[in-house]
């Protein structure tokens, strides 16, 4: 297992592409290859994702951001699973027992994703001392393209229900069984990590 924790998420993001160009090893994923490590752990404890974070990334000529945009409405699939809103679902639970080991949100509907698997799996919300923290599941993860956006969505969530429950946002991690680059991406992370 790889383990980064780091004091803010662009940290985080840059620390995972660097690691996975050091210590991935390269295997074939459909038609392409991939740098790949597996069971990629990631913490911190500052939540903030500065807006000059995503203008470096979204104003990049390194990264094509129609590519970064998830095949699966993550949001849809929490806020709305099969006519049920999960936040709202855990909210009313840690409202009622904050102290629960079951304010889980799912994201994977069996009989649709049986031949495509959504990449985040599981969110799982724990309030321990006043503060509200955050391990979300992915069983892969295009770093390069995908980990900030997934941060965004983390952490809109987080925020709605901190709100919601009157805490704090505490820790996120991330447990990424397969953290990846894809190959015909690394001139553009090279370039990107240079300047």
């Amino acid at each position: 297992m790889y383990y980064i924790n780091e004091k803010n998420l662009y940290d985080l993001w840059l620390k995972s592409i660097k690691l996975i160009l050091e210590e991935g090893k390269i295997i074939q994923d459909d038609k392409e290859n991939i740098s790949e490590i597996l069971n990629l752990y990631l913490q911190t404890d500052n939540l903030e994702l500065a807006s000059s974070h995503f203008e470096i990334w979204n104003n990049s000529p390194y990264i094509n951001i129609a590519d970064s945009q998830d095949m699966f409405d993550y949001k849809e699939r929490v806020l709305n699973f099969n006519n049920t809103n999960q936040i709202e679902k855990i909210t009313q639970k840690l409202q009622k027992a904050w102290y629960t080991k079951s304010a889980t949100v799912v994201t994977v509907f069996p009989e649709y994703d049986l031949y495509k698997i959504p990449c985040l799996i599981s969110i799982d919300f724990k309030v321990r001392n006043n503060l509200l923290n955050t391990t979300a599941f992915f069983r892969s993860q295009d770093v390069w393209k995908k980990q900030l956006n997934n941060f965004k969505l983390l952490i809109s969530l987080i925020q709605l229900i901190c709100n919601s429950i009157k805490v704090e946002p505490g820790y996120l991690s991330l447990l990424i069984a397969s953290a990846h680059l894809y190959n015909s991406d690394l001139k553009s992370i090279s370039n990107f990590i240079k300047n």
